[in-house]
């Protein structure tokens, strides 16, 4: 044992089935979630960003000077 901390230096990790089962869904949850945020973050500008593009410019209104009335 590693004095005054009350680790053994020889620990065992052996989980079982069900804890390693639960702790590898919790590890690709975690990382499916941070994946999504990160995506929704770039989304919404990026959606913006098209529809700029694809929005064809409108020419400016015409006044009555240039109607000539």
């Amino acid at each position: 044992m590693i004095y005054g901390t009350g680790i053994g230096i020889c620990t065992l990790a052996y989980l079982g089935p069900g804890g390693l089962l639960g702790s590898i869904g919790a590890f690709l949850a975690l990382v499916g979630a941070l994946l999504l945020a990160f995506l929704g973050l770039l989304w919404y500008p990026l959606k913006r960003l098209l529809a700029a593009m694809r929005k064809p410019r409108s020419a400016p209104p015409e006044s009555a000077e240039d109607r000539g009335a």
